[in-house]
């Protein structure tokens, strides 16, 4: 590019440092970028690194916050499924029904092998002849052919599902237990029976032996309703 002289308009050789028609220095082009742009290319620079920094950053916190959400939800689910197998749990085990006594339920076809089992060996056994009374603490476990014909209670410490024991009055079994039931009566004793599901859904009986002279519950008793003709032995 050809340049001129600022003072006479003379033109120039690239070379010269001195007008040659009037002698005024010659202007030198700046060979380098002003401070000024320099400045600027530093600050566009920075701004790029900045963005990309920032972008980085943002790119790690959106894995984190994936990770830790996945986390969450993972301990959500197992405590969610944890919590939910315990209810079923809870759900599917045997409440408890109106035959149950002496930490035992009352069933069709059941035997000492399933009474010990449960309730462990017995203290004592007696044979009443046409049956074997097989004596725990505070009831009696009856067996006839093998099988388990009754359960049956004198002690007072030992209630039935709604609270009945021996001791308690006429009056409560009744309130506890309504008066839909069967009754028939000896000399010294009248006899409640009541019939409901044993936990095998067989048809059972609790019964109750009231005392004539103090109007209060003497025994109380849960059978089959198959061992019903023979009254419970006890």
């Amino acid at each position: 590019m050809a340049k001129f002289c600022r003072n006479c308009g003379a033109k120039l050789a690239s070379e010269e440092q001195f007008c040659p028609n009037c002698g005024t220095p010659v202007e030198q082009e700046e060979t380098e970028p002003s401070e000024k742009t320099a400045a600027k290319e530093t600050a566009a620079s920075i701004g790029r690194y900045n963005k990309a920094l920032i972008a980085v950053i943002v790119m790690l916190v959106l894995i984190i916050g994936g990770l830790v959400l996945k986390e969450t939800v993972s301990d959500g689910s197992m405590q969610t499924a944890a919590t939910e197998s315990s209810s079923d749990s809870s759900s599917k085990k045997p409440k408890h029904t109106e035959l149950f006594i002496g930490g035992l339920e009352m069933r069709k076809d059941m035997t000492m092998d399933d009474v010990r089992k449960e309730i462990g060996k017995e203290t004592s056994m007696k044979d009443r002849k046409s049956f074997l009374s097989y004596q725990y603490d505070g009831f009696d476990v009856n067996v006839q052919n093998g099988k388990v014909s009754a359960i049956l209670v004198r002690d007072p410490a030992i209630e039935t599902k709604r609270g009945i024991h021996v001791g308690s009055t006429e009056i409560d079994m009744h309130q506890a237990y309504g008066t839909d039931h069967d009754a028939y009566g000896e000399d010294e004793m009248a006899i409640y029976e009541y019939t409901f599901q044993m936990v095998d859904g067989e048809p059972g009986i609790l019964r109750f032996g009231i005392d004539r002279t103090n109007k209060k519950v003497d025994f109380i008793s849960v059978y089959p309703a198959s061992e019903k003709k023979e009254k419970a032995n006890r």
